[in-house]
């Protein structure tokens, strides 16, 4: 006996054909870990009249009535009535004539024809499978589709190897050839794999702040851009004082005084002041 599991109650459904499968698997796997909870088919099938609504709700409403009417004695049930209570098999036959896709089968070998891949190989691969499943296709067949969605950089590292003969192994190594490629566009500097914009490069001695706005660095400029800066030409002493620019003293014996006078002004010079005066 399966063991019994804690799972999640299926969803409601409510007559959306693209929802039905969900909901059938759903219900089949609660079955099959809760076998004790359901002794005969008819438990099942009420079971799964409950997560009815709306249309599904409306056409399921006949049948559930009559059926719990004469539950105690459902031989007294209309006969039309009796057999949808008697497999679960039947329930899920009649409510995929009413609520299925009728072309389910055509549906999904049109969209599996135009899938492409967009986002990741394992993106891909899951919408690949769904819709493969739907249809009855050799392996050869569903290879050579599943390789013609590839991106073309995917395709194109895997022709430059032996390239896969059956679908599994093409989809392995599909996967594996797409993570190689976008850790690859995330070392070169992109922020996104397939964007062909590269990260703007700011020279060393620049980052980016929050706003995205270039801001100098506080170590300054690194040893690439020394040809960058510009140097100062050497000042030569010519006996001028570096603080006023005249002759006759320097800037280390001017007093306080001195240096508080405004430019142009002559001071007496004090006892200390040099008693010699540099010629021309």
């Amino acid at each position: 006996m399966t063991k019994s599991l804690k799972l999640a109650t299926p969803t409601i459904f409510t007559g959306d054909c693209k929802k039905l499968d969900t909901f059938l698997l759903q219900l089949t796997l609660y079955f099959k870990f809760n076998q004790s909870s359901f002794a005969t088919a008819a438990d099942k099938v009420q079971y799964a009249a409950y997560y009815l609504q709306g249309e599904a709700e409306e056409w399921f409403r006949p049948y559930i009535q009559e059926y719990t009417n004469n539950e105690d004695n459902p031989s007294q049930a209309e006969e039309s009535i009796r057999p949808m209570f008697a497999s679960f098999n039947r329930f899920r036959s009649d409510i995929r004539i009413v609520f299925g896709d009728i072309n389910r089968e055509r549906t999904a070998e049109r969209n599996l024809l135009k899938l492409r891949q967009t986002k990741s190989a394992v993106d891909y691969t899951a919408h690949f499978t769904r819709l493969s499943a739907a249809i009855n296709w050799e392996d050869a067949a569903l290879t050579a589709i599943f390789y013609a969605g590839l991106k073309d950089g995917v395709k194109d590292k895997i022709v430059r190897g032996e390239r896969p003969e059956d679908l599994r192994a093409m989809i392995i190594m599909a996967i594996r050839i797409d993570n190689r490629l976008y850790e690859r566009h995330k070392e070169k500097g992109q922020t996104t794999y397939g964007n062909k914009r590269k990260t703007t490069a700011y020279p060393s001695g620049w980052k980016r702040n929050k706003d995205g706005h270039q801001k100098s660095d506080k170590y300054g400029p690194k040893p690439m851009e020394i040809d960058t800066i510009e140097l100062k030409k050497k000042k030569t002493f010519n006996g001028d004082c570096y603080n006023c620019g005249k002759k006759g003293h320097l800037a280390l014996q001017r007093t306080p005084a001195d240096k508080e006078v405004g430019q142009g002004e002559k001071t007496q010079p004090q006892n200390f002041v040099m008693d010699w005066v540099l010629r021309q």
